[in-house]
């Protein structure tokens, strides 16, 4: 009993550190940071010539910035 109490607890400190996150524009300067990083990463393979391995991280550079969780 005691224990599941606890985790109620839990869940309202994440729920508030959320909240408090995303008021503060925490989520929307991420988004943003990861955006510029992406993009710099991509930039930084232009160097290479064509390839399969190339194509490769591109996509999963697209693949991570794109997703959802």
């Amino acid at each position: 009993f005691a224990l599941a109490r606890g985790l109620g607890d839990v869940y309202k400190r994440q729920e508030y550190i959320i909240q408090f996150v995303e008021n503060y524009g925490g989520i929307a300067y991420t988004n943003q940071k990861q955006k510029e990083y992406a993009k710099k990463a991509i930039e930084s393979l232009n160097t290479y010539e064509d390839s399969d391995v190339k194509e490769a991280l591109i996509n999963f550079v697209e693949f991570v910035i794109s997703r959802t969780k």
